[in-house]
């Protein structure tokens, strides 16, 4: 299916829809024919109908595949930040987009699965993204997962959100000099908000030496 789309939003799309086109006109003049009108003028007017409709179809069509109904991308996202379709969220701070490329997302790090608030912060990345998200690549790690900064339809940085929302850890290690998530931890914190609305959380690194 996604080689079908690309090849709908290729160099070659007009061709894609000239025959659409001529597709959706030709039924149409089947259906006029099969009628068979007494009226000439009859039978031109439900010719040009049907091209009206094709060409509608069409139209909407090519809306729908070249992503002109999504919500606009927020001047925030940055220019180097790739479209890309989600296919499933893993946990709370890595994602598989279609094709199997697997994000993990930078500066980040959430609870591990069998790890208290675990599942809350894998549900909260899953309302953060749609479909459609956009990919900010800063690495790759040993995994072979691509280290990124993950950018939703509406421009929401979800890297961000996470820790701003405290869903996640700012991952001080491999992000320092981040200062938006080290503010953010820190706003979280005073604020008692998500994980840290109780007290004794444990950093997912320490939890993984358990």
């Amino acid at each position: 299916m996604d080689e079908l789309i690309a090849k709908f939003t290729d160099a070659s799309t007009y061709q894609y829809l000239a025959a659409a086109v001529a597709l959706v006109w030709l039924v149409g003049v089947t259906g006029i024919r099969r009628g068979r009108s007494r009226s000439a003028d009859a039978s031109l007017a439900k010719m040009a109908m049907w091209f009206a409709v094709a060409m509608i179809t069409v139209a909407l069509l090519y809306g729908y595949l070249s992503g002109a109904f999504e919500p606009a991308r927020s001047g925030e996202v940055p220019s180097s930040a790739e479209k890309h379709t989600l296919k499933r969220i893993i946990d709370g701070d890595t994602v598989e987009l279609t094709g199997g490329t697997r994000i993990r997302l930078h500066g980040i790090d959430t609870p591990e699965r069998d790890q208290p608030y675990g599942k809350l912060a894998t549900r909260q990345l899953d309302k953060l993204l749609g479909k459609t998200v956009y990919v900010e690549e800063k690495d790759t790690d040993r995994y072979g997962r691509v280290v990124s900064v993950l950018w939703s339809a509406d421009g929401t940085n979800a890297n961000a959100a996470m820790v701003c929302g405290g869903h996640a850890w700012w991952y001080e290690r491999y992000a320092r000099r981040d200062s938006e998530l080290r503010d953010c931890q820190r706003d979280a914190q005073a604020e008692s908000l998500g994980l840290w609305a109780k007290e004794g959380a444990v950093a997912p690194w320490d939890w993984r030496k358990r």
